[in-house]
């Protein structure tokens, strides 16, 4: 994750508790993201799957930098 978001973004276990993680944006807003009884690419490691997640949700690449579309799919997938 820091490669993109950087070294000092915080990555935490989320609050909510239907949500994974969460990260605070460089505003000091908490953005919760990952739903939590689904399992995503660092659980069950199936290129397969990941691939299949990918392109469903192709147009998540472009969703604003700190929506939780985007934070789940650089992030989880």
């Amino acid at each position: 994750m820091s490669r993109y978001y950087g070294p000092h973004v915080p990555l935490r276990r989320s609050t909510r508790a239907h949500k994974k993680f969460m990260v605070q944006t460089p505003e000091g807003r908490w953005v919760h993201f990952g739903q939590r009884p689904y399992e995503d690419w660092h659980e069950h490691h199936d290129p397969v799957r990941r691939a299949r997640f990918r392109e469903r949700n192709a147009r998540w690449r472009r969703a604003p930098k700190w929506s939780p579309a985007h934070l789940a799919y650089w992030v989880l997938w």
